[in-house]
């Protein structure tokens, strides 16, 4: 009888045991489980001031990748998830802003990685951002000189800049108006010339356009365009004209203007505006024979751009035009991810390396050495937008290079 109490006892014990250790061992997994945390990243962007117009709804579209990717899970880094968080900076539409948010970013805030500001405003945050080896994405660069090259190694460019916008722009013009040979530009004088016309002469022969005459250039303060649209339309024998910077407000301007004065010749833009937010500005009635680089929500288009024009739909009422500063953000998480690091030399290094990116214009690959000094000129295809009658639709993509 002893024996069998014993033996009771002994399996008792041995019951404990195993249970205390499973209790154990699910602490352990707990402790080992994948964490959620912040990544704040910066972001510098013209929220107010002459250059507000552009970059409000950048903001916004940024705003709502956040959102996307978050609602994804984050991006994870070994155990890891982080959710996104942007700390966001005015620049007030200038340089002094610019570098006051660079150095609050890079000091105050000790942020490693920063989707920036448009090319030629984001120069005084270079010296910022590359002394503290933080990363830094820009979403679109003016080829003035000192904006991106081989001394700015920390720094990307993740939207298709001014190379990209004049190749992207000549490809859809020769899709989309096939009868289109000579053409005349404007431009606003805005220091950009020197470069600009240098690059146009080098792509334009390579799609069978012309160049004719110099480029008509404006004040950037321009209200009355009358004068200089007087200019554009007495350059004789051109079958389009091209605008190639400049606001979406002057664009508009130069329409109403044009068609104030019955030109319907095609006016393209190497820009981006939206056919109902281009309506909205110069009417219906002068919404004709336009292309720009804008784009629409469309079945055709990669999945997550239309996620980006139904986060905008709900969240702001407001249409997605640029995708520009969104494709920033995308591009650094998506280099985190593959580097499985924050330490930002660690993810430079990975993203040189990727042969490819998603993007959400679609695939998209780094060139530039040849053109930047540097390979780090993401490209992406492009959507044409076309205006005709007051009716707007989504044109052909194209693709480009930036070599």
């Amino acid at each position: 009888m002893k024996g069998k109490r014993l033996l009771i006892t002994i399996v008792c014990f041995v019951i404990i045991g195993i249970l205390l250790t499973g209790f154990g061992l699910g602490c352990k997994s707990q402790t080992t489980a994948t964490e959620t945390k912040t990544l704040q990243i910066g972001s510098i962007l013209a929220l107010t001031g002459w250059f507000a117009g552009n970059e409000v709804t950048g903001a916004r579209e940024l705003d709502c990748m956040v959102d996307i990717i978050n609602e994804n899970g984050g991006i994870k880094v070994g155990d890891t998830y982080y959710k996104i968080e942007i700390v966001q900076m005015d620049n007030q539409s200038n340089l002094d802003g610019t570098a006051a948010a660079a150095n609050q970013l890079a000091y105050d805030k000790k942020i490693k990685f920063v989707v920036e500001t448009l090319g030629f405003l984001s120069l005084s945050g270079n010296s910022i951002f590359e002394e503290n080896k933080i990363l830094h994405v820009c979403p679109y660069n003016t080829f003035i000189p000192d904006e991106f090259n081989a001394q700015t190694p920390y720094k990307f460019v993740a939207g298709p800049s001014l190379f990209g916008s004049l190749s992207g722009t000549f490809s859809g013009i020769r899709q989309n108006f096939p009868d289109v040979i000579n053409i005349a530009c404007i431009n606003p004088d805005d220091g950009t010339i020197p470069t600009t016309k240098p690059l146009l002469e080098k792509i334009v022969p390579g799609v069978g356009i012309n160049l004719i005459g110099d480029i008509i250039l404006y004040a950037p303060d321009t209200i009355d365009f009358n004068p200089i649209v007087s200019k554009l339309r007495s350059v004789q024998d051109v079958d389009a004209y091209v605008m190639i910077g400049g606001t979406n407000q002057q664009f508009a301007a130069v329409i109403k203007a044009l068609r104030s004065m019955g030109d319907q010749k095609p006016f393209i833009w190497a820009g981006n505006i939206s056919g109902p937010e281009l309506m909205d500005i110069v009417g219906k009635e002068f919404a004709h024979n336009i292309m720009t680089l804008g784009m629409i929500e469309d079945a055709g288009n990669p999945p997550i751009l239309n996620q980006l024009f139904e986060k905008m739909s709900t969240k702001y009422n407001d249409v997605a035009k640029y995708g520009i500063n969104a494709n920033c953000l995308y591009f650094i998480t998506q280099g985190i991810e593959a580097a499985q690091s924050l330490d930002t030399t660690v993810v430079r290094d990975k993203l040189e390396s990727m042969a490819s990116f998603d993007t959400v214009f679609g695939e998209g690959t780094l060139g530039g050495l040849e053109t930047y000094g540097i390979k780090h000129a993401l490209v992406a295809p492009l959507p044409t937008h076309l205006i005709m009658n007051g009716e707007y639709t989504q044109g052909p993509w194209v693709s480009y290079s930036i070599p």
